[in-house]
């Protein structure tokens, strides 16, 4: 399964535009995601081939934001998959540019 059809598995819904985000500190990816359905997302992925401590980061992250739960002020999670070498994360996105 490609990426953008496990992601909007992930989501409920196709994901229809994708836009890659050049920089920051992650060796994987860091991609925005439009579903069909208009539910946005920033999609974080790494592999342990890249970085064997990136994924760990990854899934404190991803613990750190169930910790928080929701609120208007932050990015909630959308979806989380985790294997022994990688880890992906979807939490939600707002629009407007990416940050410098």
């Amino acid at each position: 399964m490609t990426a953008p059809r496990a992601v909007g598995a992930e989501l409920g819904a196709p994901v229809v535009s994708v836009a890659e985000q050049a920089g920051g500190t992650s060796p994987g990816c860091a991609t925005r995601v439009v579903t069909a359905e208009g539910r946005r997302a920033f999609v974080k992925a790494v592999g342990a081939d890249l970085n064997p401590h990136t994924p760990t980061l990854f899934r404190r992250e991803v613990d750190a934001l169930r910790l928080i739960g929701t609120h208007p002020l932050w990015a909630s999670l959308l979806a989380h998959t985790t294997t022994e070498s990688g880890s992906r994360s979807c939490p939600r996105t707002s629009r407007g540019p990416h940050p410098t």
